[in-house]
């Protein structure tokens, strides 16, 4: 028997993983913006929806401003393709990690955190934030009103 690991037909790489190497479709009508939004799905007038307008009407931003990418859960997007594409500098999740972008970072929940050249303010579910409404808050004054009302955190 022979000790050393035959790494030829080793899988180093599993084929989930594909997805960071494939071009976007998502993507391809949306125009350059600063700020994207990523959520999962949602219903169209559901308290899901408004919630997520409501953070957006709170950070008094305009649509010409912001995309918005709806990601289902266990799907997944490369970053470096989305970053290069729309030219982001400010990312919010809500309810998304940034494990389904591809990136292994941890970021503080409802605060605003500097990675690869941005903004990331990574926030519960809009469905989770309805449940907590002291979780809603933090991420306001920690993270969303520095930035977008008070506009004292440098992009």
């Amino acid at each position: 028997m022979d000790a050393t690991p035959d790494i030829i037909s080793t899988l180093l790489i599993p084929a989930a993983c594909d997805d960071y190497w494939e071009t976007i479709s998502e993507t391809a009508a949306m125009t350059p913006k600063s700020i994207l939004v990523l959520t999962a799905p949602l219903v169209e007038n559901s308290a899901e929806q408004k919630q997520v307008q409501n953070i957006i009407n709170a950070c008094k931003l305009n649509a010409d401003e912001y995309n918005i990418l709806y990601l289902s859960e266990g799907w997944q997007i490369a970053w470096h393709k989305i970053r290069d594409t729309l030219g982001i500098k400010i990312v919010l999740l809500i309810g998304i990690l940034p494990a389904q972008l591809g990136v292994t970072v941890l970021l503080k929940l409802n605060e605003y955190n500097h990675y690869n050249g941005c903004l990331w303010i990574p926030a519960l579910s809009a469905t989770e934030m309805e449940k907590k409404p002291e979780m809603k808050a933090q991420l306001w004054n920690n993270a969303l009103k520095p930035v977008f009302a008070d506009k004292s955190v440098a992009v």
